[in-house]
């Protein structure tokens, strides 16, 4: 299989749909893209390619974030149509499309979290609130 060389214009093409969500794996699948580690040496070799990639993965990130607002906020197939026995239709939650868009959230919250823990992960409360009281046994001296 022949080596496809990375160009400029290429490179800022694969930034592009990297800025607009996608993975760099799923940006190189297609036939005819270079493979990941023909990506990752052009960042890695290329003046300035680094600061553009971090760039674009910062806008992937941001564009993440958003979604998951899009995705709460979009109540339009929660209710479906169903037909009856009789004839008649019915409108019934339809769980399935909610339970996906739950995962949708959280798979994103996940990815978030561990792309951009400081900014983006849980933070943990690890501030002592109460009083802390030592006892020192008359034995300690014994010990050394």
């Amino acid at each position: 299989m022949p080596r496809i060389t990375i160009t400029p214009e290429l490179f800022e093409a694969i930034l592009a749909q990297v800025a607009e969500g996608r993975s760099v794996s799923s940006v190189l699948e297609p036939e005819g893209m270079p493979h990941r580690s023909t990506f990752h040496d052009y960042v890695a070799n290329t003046e300035g390619a680094a600061d553009k990639y971090a760039r674009a993965c910062e806008e992937r990130e941001t564009r993440m974030f958003e979604q998951i607002e899009q995705i709460a906020d979009d109540a339009r197939n929660d209710f479906m149509e169903v037909a009856r026995k009789d004839g008649s239709k019915d409108v019934v939650f339809d769980r399935e499309h909610v339970e996906r868009s739950k995962l949708r959230i959280e798979a994103r919250k996940w990815m978030l979290g561990k792309m951009r823990p400081k900014k983006y992960g849980d933070k943990l409360d690890v501030e002592h609130g109460g009083s802390l009281v030592v006892h020192i046994s008359p034995d300690i001296a014994k010990i050394g």
